[in-house]
């Protein structure tokens, strides 16, 4: 392998690594988001009274 060839190889592996960490971030962060939403919706639930929200009622 020539060097060029290594320079290349290896910039292409970092740009390849820094988009999977900026995939895992992305990832990350909506698990975080539908962590809260959940927690949130079960809270909002307790305080309703535990009643079935208009998504599970039958229409």
């Amino acid at each position: 392998m020539s060097p060029i060839d290594e320079v290349t190889y290896l910039r292409d592996r970092i740009r390849q690594e820094d988009d999977w960490a900026k995939q895992a971030e992305t990832m990350a962060a909506r698990f975080r988001h539908a962590e809260l939403a959940m927690h949130y919706r079960a809270k909002l639930k307790g305080l309703l009274g535990g009643g079935a929200t208009p998504a599970q009622s039958p229409a």
